[in-house]
């Protein structure tokens, strides 16, 4: 089995094309995941891209054309991007005090079409009850070398890294109250440099079971890295998903 695209059918880049006056073109490919919270789809990443979305548009840019990237999946039967009206979608942002969550609620023409390709979101069975002391874990995402324009579009290559979690990663990062994972990711096998771009991509976390088998977890959300010692920190999921998942449901 191709572990890789197993996972990617969770995983939904959203790619961002800008452009200014002059016609001059930028593209951003945001590493993102596909959550449900009480059947709710949402598709999720870090907070801090809209920071440099943000500086883009100050800069004179606009948003030329935004699409969802949903065939990297073992089950995708079609492969094109699907466009998505991201100026116009309901968005919570938090980035601040290292606590950093990006949220978009996918309206159902968006889960359809998803659904149809073999999407599939991290559901409660796999954010909600999380197993003490995981054997291991891995981090996805689309690194921002791995990514090459083609015309007005981008190709790109979703990488699956093993991380370990490291109490030495703990303690090289600014300490702060944002619910945490913090690890040493291998980075050698893809021959990369950086895993910019990797930020919102899932942590999932492993555990083996009594008959031999493996059960994984969605952990967290990809936030930090010190590229010196490949030490990463990525935001719980947990907490922000229950969080969501009282604001639906609304006061008692």
């Amino acid at each position: 089995m191709d572990i890789a695209a197993y996972f990617n059918q969770h995983c939904v880049p959203l790619y961002i094309q800008f452009a200014k006056r002059n016609a001059e073109l930028v593209n951003i490919v945001m590493s993102a995941f596909v959550l449900s919270i009480d059947d709710e789809w949402f598709l999720v990443t870090a907070g801090h891209w809209w920071r440099d979305i943000g500086d883009l548009q100050n800069s004179g840019y606009c948003i030329e054309k935004s699409r969802l990237i949903d065939y990297a999946g073992s089950q995708s039967k079609h492969f094109q991007p699907i466009p998505f009206d991201i100026e116009s979608s309901v968005k919570m942002v938090i980035d601040k005090n290292k606590y950093d969550y990006g949220i978009i609620h996918l309206r159902q023409t968006y889960r359809s079409l998803l659904e149809s390709n073999g999407i599939k979101p991290f559901d409660e069975s796999v954010w909600d009850k999380q197993p003490e002391n995981p054997d291991f874990h891995f981090l996805l995402g689309i690194p921002t070398e791995l990514t090459e324009e083609c015309g007005n579009n981008v190709v790109i290559k979703p990488t699956f890294h093993t991380v370990k979690e490291s109490q030495e990663a703990y303690e090289a990062f600014e300490k702060n109250d944002a619910p945490t994972f913090y690890g040493k990711i291998e980075i050698d096998n893809y021959d990369l440099s950086s895993i910019k771009g990797m930020s919102g991509g899932p942590l999932v976390s492993f555990k083996k079971t009594e008959n031999g088998g493996l059960k994984y977890w969605l952990c967290g959300v990809q936030s930090r890295w010190l590229p010196g010692k490949r030490y990463i920190a990525a935001c719980l999921i947990k907490p922000f998903a229950l969080a969501i998942k009282e604001s639906l449901r609304g006061p008692v």
